[in-house]
């Protein structure tokens, strides 16, 4: 994105696109933590279920990833 901007062009659709697939990939890597914990993941005394829900927190509440997509297909002029 900073090279996009030292060219003089715009970098909205690439901005646009991190947020989601940072949020996702941070959801899938702890979903796959708590597997890989046996369960543990689960229990509110670790930290692995703060992390879990907030993981997943982030892609589902307004303004996050099903924002962005729409944010890229107008920017696409879908």
């Amino acid at each position: 994105m900073g090279w996009l901007r030292m060219q003089g062009e715009s970098a909205a659709v690439e901005s646009a696109l991190v947020k989601p697939y940072l949020s996702e990939c941070r959801a899938q890597s702890n979903l796959g933590r708590a597997a890989n914990s046996r369960g543990y993941g689960y229990v509110a005394e670790f930290q692995g279920q703060r992390d879990l829900r907030g993981a997943i927190e982030g892609t589902i509440y307004p303004g996050t990833s099903d924002t962005q997509r729409v944010v890229v297909s107008r920017l696409l002029g879908l």
